[in-house]
């Protein structure tokens, strides 16, 4: 007689894969895998799967389903019925047993049943993910921020700047999505995205009028640079008034003399004016459509902001 498997899948709460999160990714001593990624403990739609056995939780992956567009400048009809896969973890003594396909499959299967069309993940364990089907997809330079001449293009005293996330950012935030393409956000998504804990925010605010009341200003643009234990020198959620932008940029580069402007190559093209000679190309993400869809011919349109992905 056969002793029965200890090992279960099932659903677990944020909380319960904490502790595992912490012992497989290189989170900082005291902090939690949520400071860099909130999204995966605050933002809407998200479910977490574990593989648990009698010591607890030692395997897991979360999902979140989102809708994803192209921006203005890509065809019609290339939206996508989205899930995100991030935080696959398996305990270091369960690795290479297959524990970690088993979670990703099911988390698969339960995107087809859903109806989706899509799943996209981030990820350095290619040929797991491979061998699941998803392929490299998409486009994205990173541009050294250094060697550009980002001068003043307007006259001093029209934009200042402030540091730190503020709620009147969510609509440029949308209107950058609806441009360049992302995934769509809501009044609910400002409940991770305030809880960064590792990235820095600016705003770019414009004077509405003549009068010392700052109260009046208008947030024109904003940029995100750094997430925590990735992303550490890319300014890689930005958008806004093209010429506020220079702003971001400047700021982004005094933090860092390496900082990088990370983008889709038509939205870097589009911000600058041009596209730099020196710049590195990649692939977007790890995806896999689930069924024949308009993207394939479009592989370039495929590009999440920095926030939006894990």
């Amino acid at each position: 007689m056969t002793s029965p498997n200890p090992y279960q899948l099932q659903r677990v709460a944020a909380s319960d894969v904490e502790g595992l999160l912490a012992t497989c990714f290189p989170v900082k001593a005291g902090g939690s895998f949520f400071d860099d990624f909130p999204i995966w403990r605050a933002g809407p739609r998200v479910e977490w799967f574990g593989v648990t056995g009698p010591e607890g939780v030692v395997a897991c992956a979360g999902m979140m389903t989102g809708q994803w567009h192209p921006g203005a400048h890509s065809p019609e009809g290339l939206s996508l019925k989205l899930v995100r896969i991030g935080g696959v973890a398996t305990h270091p003594q369960l690795r290479g047993k297959g524990v970690a396909s088993v979670l990703v499959e099911a988390l698969v299967e339960r995107a087809k049943q859903q109806g989706n069309d899509a799943v996209a993940l981030w990820g350095i364990d290619s040929p797991l993910y491979g061998r699941l089907g998803f392929q490299g997809r998409g486009h994205q330079v990173r541009v050294p921020l250094g060697p550009l001449d980002l001068g003043v293009e307007r006259a001093p005293g029209l934009f200042r700047v402030e540091e730190g996330f503020r709620s009147d950012l969510l609509p440029l935030l949308q209107k950058t999505r609806e441009w360049a393409g992302g995934v769509e956000l809501g009044f609910a998504d400002l409940g991770w995205l305030e809880k960064h804990q590792n990235t820095r925010w600016i705003r770019v605010l414009e004077s509405q009028d003549d009068s010392r009341d700052d109260s009046q200003d208008r947030a024109v643009a904003y940029g995100a640079f750094g997430r925590g234990m990735d992303l550490g020198l890319q300014l890689h959620d930005w958008g806004g008034d093209s010429q506020a932008l220079r702003a971001v940029f400047r700021w982004a580069r005094s933090l860092d003399p390496q900082a990088e402007l990370m983008g889709s190559k038509w939205a870097v093209s589009q911000a600058l004016g041009f596209l730099p000679p020196v710049l590195t190309e990649e692939s977007a993400c790890m995806l896999l459509l689930l069924h024949d869809s308009k993207i394939a011919p479009h592989e370039e349109a495929i590009w999440f902001w920095g926030l939006d992905g894990v």
